[in-house]
This record gives C-alpha cells, sequence and structure tokens, in this order.
C-alpha cells in the first residue's frame, strides 16, 4: 500500500494481546515467503523506494544494512521476503527485537510490498509467516508494531491479525512531544480516513441494463428472452420504418398487442428512438418541407407514446452536411428538439453523430441543445471521431440523459460488444459516474449478439471497474 501523505505524520504503536490467534492467509499461486539471502538487502530498498518509505535508494539499503545486517543470522531467519514466481523479491517483512515496551516484546517490522504486485495477497502471507516464527521461536513477550497515519490503510490489516491501538503509558524513547494528545489525534485521523474508505468500497456503481430493440424484433419470444437474460428495460428503435405505418388499422392494433406483450413480461420501455434517413430529416434547408417533416417525426412520436416512454432519441440530421447549409439545419434541429419535447411532454436526447454530421462532438451538442427545456444529450461511444467519449461524457455534463453503448475501431461505427474495440472502458465507466450519470446503460449492438452475451458482458465491465 502506497503512503497517504495528505495528512499530518503521527506515528502510533499497535500491540496484539494474544499473539498465538490469527488468520492464516497464503500468497497467490506461485508466489513463496523465505527468509532473506545475500543481496536482499538491493531488492529491500527498491521495494521500500517504490512505496514512497525512501526517496533515495542508498539511504533504504544503509537503513536495511544498520538494522539488520549486524545479526546475519537472525535476518536469514526473522527477515522474510515474499518472492514473485521469476524468482524476484517484491515484498518483506521481519520479526524483530523491539524493546520500546519491554526488553522481551518482539516487533512486526517494515512491510511492504511492491506496487506491482498488490492486490496477491501478500501483505497478509508475510504477516501470517511472521506471527508462525513468532509462535515456532517461542516468543511469549508483547507483539507490537509501529506503523503511522500515512499507513492508515494497512491499519486495516493489522486489525484483521488481532492488533489493537497503543493507548498506554509513553513508550520508552517515544519521539511525540505532545503524547497522549497526538496519539488520540493520529486515531482519530486514521479511524476517519477508514471510514471514509469504507464508504467508498460500499458505494458500487452500477447502471441499469437496457438494449435497443427495432421494432419489427419486439415479438414475444425475443422479449421472453430479453427477460431471461435479465433485460427488463429497453429501446425501440426504427429499423425500417415505414413514412404510412401508424395509418391503417392493423398497425393500430400491432402496436396495441406489442404494447400489451411488454406489460405482461414486465419489460420497461425507456426510449423510442425517432426514424432517421431522407424521409424523415426535418433539418432540411427548405423551410416548407421542415415543417412537413417535423410534423412526421411529431406524429411518429405520438403514435409510441402507446409505450410510454421516458424520452426520445433524435438524430439532429442524416448525410453530411454542407458548411453553407450548417446555420440553418442547426436552427431547424433546435427547433424540432423543442418541439418534440414541448408537445409530448417528454425529454428529448439529442444523438451524436459521426463526422460530417452536425452534433460529430460534444461541442456542436451543447450549441444545438443550448437553453432548450427539457433537451438533453444520447451518447453513443460509437459515433465520436473527433474525441474520446469519456472526454464528450465529461463536457456534456450532467444532462447526458441516455447512452448508446457499444465499441468500435475509432474508423467507424461498428456495433460491437464493449472490449471487441478500442473504447477504454473504464475511462467512459469512470467518466460517468464522475458526472453523476443515472440513466440506462443501454446497448446498441449487433443483432447477432444475443441477449445472454449482452448482459454478461454488462456485468463483466461493472465487476471490472467496481474491482479496482
Amino acid at each position: 500500500m502506497l503512503l497517504d501523505k495528505s495528512v499530518d505524520y503521527i506515528p502510533v504503536l499497535m500491540v496484539h494481546e494474544d499473539p498465538k490467534n490469527y488468520p492464516h492467509v497464503e500468497p497467490a499461486e506461485g508466489y513463496t515467503i523465505r527468509g532473506y539471502l545475500p543481496g536482499d538487502e538491493e531488492h529491500w530498498a527498491r521495494i521500500e523506494c517504490a512505496v514512497g518509505q525512501f526517496d533515495d535508494y542508498e539511504k533504504a539499503r544503509a537503513c536495511f544494512v544498520r538494522e539488520f545486517l549486524s545479526q546475519p543470522e537472525r535476518a536469514a531467519t526473522n527477515c522474510l521476503f515474499a518472492i514473485a514466481p521469476n524468482g524476484m523479491p517484491v515484498g518483506m517483512l521481519s520479526l524483530w527485537y523491539g524493546g520500546i515496551l519491554g526488553d522481551d516484546c518482539m516487533r512486526l517490522h517494515w512491510l511492504a510490498v511492491d506496487p506491482d504486485h498488490q492486490g496477491k495477497r501478500l501483505s497478509q502471507a508475510l504477516m501470517t509467516a511472521a506471527m508462525d516464527l513468532y509462535v515456532s521461536q517461542g516468543h511469549t513477550g508483547k507483539l507490537f508494531l509501529w506503523t503511522s497515519t500515512h499507513s492508515n490503510q494497512a491499519v486495516r490489516l493489522y486489525k484483521r491479525f488481532g492488533f489493537v491501538p497503543y493507548r498506554g503509558e509513553k513508550p520508552k524513547g517515544w519521539g511525540v512531544e505532545n503524547y497522549p494528545a497526538d496519539n488520540e489525534r493520529a486515531w482519530e485521523i486514521i479511524d476517519a480516513k477508514n471510514k471514509a474508505y469504507d464508504e467508498l468500497k460500499a458505494r458500487k456503481f452500477d447502471l441499469t441494463l437496457a438494449r435497443s430493440f427495432g421494432y419489427a424484433s419486439v415479438t414475444e419470444e425475443n422479449m421472453a428472452d430479453a427477460v431471461a437474460a435479465g433485460i427488463t428495460h429497453i429501446e425501440i428503435a426504427p429499423g425500417t420504418m415505414s413514412v404510412d405505418f401508424g395509418k391503417s388499422d392493423a398497425d393500430q392494433a400491432e402496436l396495441k398487442a406489442k404494447k400489451e406483450m411488454l406489460d405482461r413480461l414486465g419489460i420497461r420501455v425507456l426510449s423510442v428512438h425517432l426514424p432517421f434517413g431522407w424521409d424523415w430529416d426535418a433539418s432540411t434547408t427548405n423551410e416548407a418541407h421542415h415543417v412537413f417533416l417535423l410534423e412526421r417525426q411529431l406524429n411518429y412520436a405520438k403514435l409510441f407514446a402507446i409505450f410510454n416512454p421516458e424520452r426520445y432519441i433524435l438524430h439532429p440530421c442524416y448525410w453530411p452536411i454542407p458548411e453553407t447549409e450548417s446555420a440553418v439545419r442547426i436552427a431547424h434541429i433546435r427547433q424540432n428538439a423543442a418541439t418534440i419535447a414541448f408537445q409530448t411532454g417528454k425529454q428529448v436526447c439529442i444523438e451524436d453523430l459521426k463526422i460530417g454530421r452536425i452534433g460529430g462532438s460534444s461541442d456542436e451538442l451543447l450549441v444545438l441543445g443550448e437553453g432548450l427545456s427539457n433537451v438533453g444529450f444520447c451518447v453513443d461511444v460509437n459515433h465520436f471521431m473527433r474525441e474520446r467519449p469519456e472526454d464528450a461524457i465529461r463536457k456534456l455534463g450532467n444532462r447526458v440523459w441516455s447512452l448508446h453503448i457499444s465499441d468500435y475501431d475509432f474508423v467507424d461505427e461498428r456495433h460491437w460488444l464493449p472490449g471487441e474495440g478500442s473504447n477504454d472502458w473504464t475511462a467512459i465507466l469512470q467518466a460517468l459516474e464522475d458526472v453523476g450519470y443515472k440513466g440506462p446503460f443501454l446497448y446498441e449492438v449487433k443483432a447477432y449478439y444475443t441477449n445472454a452475451q449482452v448482459a454478461e458482458n454488462k456485468k463483466a465491465l461493472f465487476d471490472a471497474y467496481n474491482k479496482r
């Protein structure tokens, strides 16, 4: 564990009342524990510098020589080293004579593990090995260790092994002048730090799993399979929706049947993706055509209001736009989003698009949504070509209301499962957590990925993120 130098340095002692009672922990597979061998002082110095205990290699090496090598035979048994599978020492702890609490007391001294090998149970295994030595060597006096406010996380480990804070008389030669007041202040600092750490560990970042389905694929078979995989929240997308859809009694009956089926299966429609393409692009520069196509989008939104979605997803435009048309189209896109939001009473999320289309960057999205009521953004992490998705999320902040999750190669949209492309998912999840995103983690991936694959992928992403 690295030192926490954000707090005042105050040394403290911990004692073990029953040193023969402690947990027994083995190191991770391939790692072993052994005693000191000539030359290990070089590794000791390297590791102490790596964890921040020393900033000078030679001073660290001299410390080991001074404290331990005056008794080389004892060092061979009582200076313990954790050995990596490649034979390199990567951690250490010593069982040594103390004296500070009495001549017969023993001390656990200089526990450290190379940061590159932490998470391998090496600190616990070294503690076990040192306390095994205490027992096997027949010691009966007190067992103590010296730590500090800078090592507040290590205190958690020591407590698990039975050590408790020392609050007795001032130890012989103890360098803290204002004792016991500073001792109590030190334990207040350590306890506060560990309480905050426990609270942080208890908070697991998670988001509701959802998936986008084309309207035609919203069938009883597909939806039952989704529920079986744990997907109970969806987005309905237009697919190859005809501009005439909804005009017939059969269309109306189908919409009603799908709604009843989703209700019966317990599936919630979070969003409806408004249609896109030349026949739907209401950003057009022709004013009469713009009004006509906006009305077409509104009719579609009202038609799908039967599913009671929380929001509508809007592509701002279709194909790449000439620079000369940008101003008019931006004005129309803003009008489209505001009108749909106002007339439906639902959120409208403007989705980012690829290069050449308006809305191809977070800066452009902010222009499109500036000052509009009930209008936010849907971040498609498979569309950004000019910036990283995590950077865009941070710029858009709390106006990110929905997501389209998939992976790609930064060349073109691919709609692969996360992990199959180039996105940095830890960075994306961190950005979402940092901006306080509470919406769905909504997959928009190719149809050949099964619902079970989607659910497993989401679980793996969040498990890995929360275990960091």
